[in-house]
């Protein structure tokens, strides 16, 4: 009697002996049982998304972070769940998460969208850094104006030189390279900086763990910027799936791993 009273329309013809369904009822119970079959649809959906590890997840990373360590990673977290497909978009690029349907972004920082979930994946030292064999003839850098007298090698995104993040004298300074050979893989800069291109903005980690012979020599210090972060974001820490639980799981006991 409340639901025809809110429709305003007689669902049941009662008499003392019988209760029947008018047209009406009839039409709404139909409507109602596919109702009730759609919400049992909707709530296996998400019982299997929270249960079971399965689908796809999709992530973006820089070129140099999936050359080392991360391909390595995925490879061994797909063999760890096989029903869990793996979409990776290799860039340098900060993809909209939400509009490309990203999963897991891995990020250099600082970040801008304070929104994101971010967990530190580990602390990077940059510097600038060449051959010994470029200042043969020419005198080290002294200040920033003197590097438009060497060849600078740069990274880039889509064509656009990314610009060095320097510190000066307690301030933070852009500086545009006018780039005689530029790339969007950082590992790519590390090796033409080994092999004498020019001076390279280059992870210190990077110059340390290279199995190139070649001594790099650090140029300008007191420019060195301070420690940077590099971040795994994601947009929520609620109603995360199964295989996101896994991933992110997976990637914090990497991340101890890595710093130790």
């Amino acid at each position: 009697q409340m639901l025809e009273k809110n429709l305003n329309i007689r669902l049941l013809n009662r008499t003392t002996r019988s209760i029947v369904l008018t047209e009406q009822g009839k039409a709404i119970y139909l409507e109602a049982l596919q109702l009730q079959d759609s919400s049992d649809r909707i709530t296996a959906i998400a019982l299997n998304n929270n249960t079971t590890a399965s689908g796809k997840i999709k992530i973006t990373a820089p070129q140099s972070f999936v050359n080392w360590p991360l391909a390595d990673w995925l490879i061994e977290f797909k063999k760890t769940e096989p029903n869990i497909d793996i979409e990776l978009i290799i860039g340098n690029r900060y993809l909209d998460l939400q509009k490309e349907r990203i999963d897991f972004a891995f990020r250099q920082g600082p970040l801008n969208d304070s929104s994101l979930i971010a967990k530190k994946v580990i602390d990077i030292e940059y510097g600038l850094f060449a051959s010994s064999e470029l200042f043969i003839e020419k005198v080290k850098p002294n200040c920033l104006d003197d590097l438009q007298h060497f060849p600078l090698i740069g990274v880039n995104a889509q064509g656009h030189t990314i610009p060095w993040l320097l510190h000066h004298q307690g301030e933070n300074l852009k500086y545009n390279a006018q780039a005689c050979f530029s790339v969007e893989d950082n590992d790519l800069v590390v090796k033409a900086t080994f092999a004498g291109l020019g001076i390279g903005y280059l992870p210190i980690l990077k110059t340390l763990n290279s199995k190139n012979d070649t001594i790099l020599t650090p140029v300008l210090k007191q420019y060195w910027p301070q420690t940077t972060q590099l971040y795994m974001v994601y947009q929520s820490r609620e109603y995360l799936a199964k295989k996101d639980q896994l991933f992110i799981t997976f990637m914090q006991q990497k991340f101890i791993s890595l710093q130790q």
